[in-house]
C-alpha cells in the first residue's frame, strides 16, 4: 500500500525582509519574541507545525 504525504508551507514568519522572496504568505517580525510568538499562534490557526530555519525565520508546513 502506497501512501503519499504531501507537505505544504502555508507561510514564513521572518525578521530580516530580505531572506524571503516569492508570493507566498509572509509575516515581517521586529524581534525573536513577536518572531515565536507570531508563528506559534499562526500555526495554532492554520493546523501546522512550524520550523525554525535558525536564521531569524521560521516556516509553517501542513504534514
Amino acid at each position: 500500500m502506497n501512501i503519499v504525504t504531501t507537505k505544504e508551507i502555508l507561510a514564513v514568519v521572518t525578521l530580516d525582509r530580505n531572506k524571503v522572496a516569492g508570493q507566498g504568505l509572509v509575516f515581517y517580525a521586529e524581534n525573536e519574541e513577536e518572531l515565536s510568538e507570531t508563528a506559534l499562534l499562526l500555526a495554532r490557526v492554520l493546523a501546522a507545525a512550524v520550523h525554525d530555519l535558525k536564521n531569524g525565520t521560521m516556516i509553517l508546513v501542513r504534514h
